[in-house]
């Protein structure tokens, strides 16, 4: 289904700049680890073979960047709005972490007087986040796990984020382990998907470096899934086992959105992430909306990490952007 079929049967998703398209089929062994053709025709945020153009992009910012501060009570939600402002950030991911109700949802009035901050700053808000653990064997904690997601959904649409970014779940080394795990898995994303559909919010399954390690491991359960609501948040940072770029590459098609990296792994270590092969890996594939900058690690000095912030940003702008 090309993304204008289905934005016209959606009037809640006719403002987002989401693009769809239903997943190739589930391979035959979901835990193949192969996916010998990962973009047949277009998937994800793939933009039609008859669009104008295949890509569109728009700066936008993790908040979990200043989490050392949010956490401490130094810097606010509103803070990391006027970060924005002053850097021409279009939108900003608001993790669920930095509302004091979390792991609960927060109440309306805290919703929406950062929705309203965020609207009167011309800043969108593009998606938040929460840590699931769909890994869980016991039903009774796991039901707990899928009712979390399912109410942070609805705070999501709330919110005015088109994106709520989940996991998959815990490491499992074991392969029989791994696929009673990943049949787990796949029922409560199908469950959380169906309600998130009814919300008009996405799901971002976001591969951590956790159940998911690798491009086709994240493909296939896309596939197993089978729900054009459920896509891939980009973490450059934790596709590991593969080429890197190779991997970013497999799974642009499925992206609804990005966590863009100062750094990714290449052999076993960290290295400057190359933002002109991004750049080109993006307009190879194509994609439309945000591409959220993300720092990582604790930090001691505010001022410093908001200029390594700002210094990213203006990197991406000129290197990927223009």
């Amino acid at each position: 289904m090309h993304r204008r079929t289905l934005l016209q049967a959606s009037l809640a998703m006719a403002a987002s700049p989401i693009l769809l398209n239903a997943h190739p089929a589930a391979a035959d062994t979901p835990e193949s680890g192969s996916q010998t053709n990962p973009n047949p025709g277009g998937n994800g945020n793939n933009a039609p073979a008859d669009s104008d153009t295949t890509v569109r992009l728009k700066l936008g910012l993790n908040a979990f960047t200043f989490n050392t501060a949010l956490k401490s009570g130094d810097m606010t939600r509103n803070d990391v709005i006027d970060f924005c402002c002053r850097h021409k950030i279009d939108g900003v991911d608001m993790t669920g972490y930095y509302f004091s109700q979390y792991p609960g949802v927060p109440d309306d009035d805290s919703i929406y007087q950062f929705k309203r901050y965020a609207f009167e700053n011309g800043v969108t808000v593009s998606g938040t986040g929460i840590r699931n653990n769909f890994s869980i064997s016991d039903p009774g904690q796991l039901a707990l796990e899928v009712k979390n997601v399912k109410d942070w959904v609805v705070a999501t649409a709330k919110m005015g984020a088109d994106v709520l970014r989940v996991y998959s779940g815990r490491p499992v080394a074991d392969p029989e382990a791994r696929k009673s795990t990943f049949d787990r898995m796949v029922a409560a994303l199908k469950e959380c998907t169906q309600w998130a559909s009814q919300h008009g919010v996405m799901l971002g399954l976001q591969p951590h470096h956790d159940f998911l390690k690798t491009a086709d491991q994240t493909i296939n359960l896309l596939n197993a899934v089978d729900d054009t609501w459920l896509q891939v948040v980009l973490d450059i940072g934790s596709l590991r086992t593969y080429p890197v770029y190779d991997e970013i590459e497999k799974l642009m098609p499925y992206a609804v959105t990005w966590q863009l990296k100062e750094q990714v792994w290449i052999d076993d270590a960290p290295v400057p992430v190359d933002l002109g092969r991004i750049k080109a890996i993006i307009q190879k594939v194509g994609y439309r909306g945000f591409l959220p900058l993300e720092l990582l690690g604790p930090f001691t000095d505010l001022k410093a990490r908001s200029e390594q912030a700002a210094v990213f940003a203006a990197a991406i702008t000129n290197d990927i952007l223009r």
